[in-house]
């Protein structure tokens, strides 16, 4: 599931038991070590030609290739980095398309507070296992993704403003 995690898709799946109860998360360690693929076809029409085109992920973690037809697009490492991914016309004709993610292994790190000196990645820290936690660390496609197709798509948007001090009964500038 997209918004999700690796080890409550192999939950559903039936390949581990249900992590969050006794004693299983053990049995869920090993997920971490591994990449894991996410696998979607994508059903274009003719007028997904036209335009412009674009993929766009809020978040991975901790990371993952992108691959579009078997062809890697680009990737994103770290949890709280976005990947936007233009899609040009080459990469849209109509028909049945593969969108494919490689979702990366979870890093080693400190899990308590006491060896920050330790730590080398940005994330969570209580997936590594706590006093009153198991060791369960994430992966996975934990916020929105998407395709976005359009006349025309705008990115990030920044609003700025000026106060121009002028006295009072003066015109403003614009």
């Amino acid at each position: 599931r997209v918004p999700g995690a690796v080890v409550d898709d192999l939950h559903r799946a039936g390949e581990l038991p249900d992590p969050r109860v006794g004693r299983n998360s053990r049995a869920a360690e090993w997920v971490a070590e591994r990449s894991w693929v996410y696998r979607r076809a994508v059903d274009l029409d003719a007028a997904a030609a036209a335009g412009v085109a674009g993929l766009e992920f809020d978040g991975i973690d901790p990371g993952a290739d992108v691959y579009w037809d078997g062809e890697l697009l680009g990737s994103v490492r770290g949890l709280y980095h976005r990947l936007r991914l233009p899609l040009d016309a080459s990469r849209r004709g109509e028909g049945r398309h593969k969108l494919a993610l490689r979702v990366h292994p979870a890093p080693d790190s400190e899990p308590q507070v006491g060896r920050t000196e330790r730590v080398r990645v940005h994330t969570p820290r209580l997936g590594y296992g706590w006093d009153f936690s198991p060791r369960l660390r994430h992966q996975g496609v934990w916020k929105s993704a998407r395709l976005r197709l359009s006349r025309a798509l705008l990115g990030d948007v920044t609003v700025r403003t000026r106060l121009d001090a002028t006295p009072s009964g003066d015109k403003m500038s614009p």
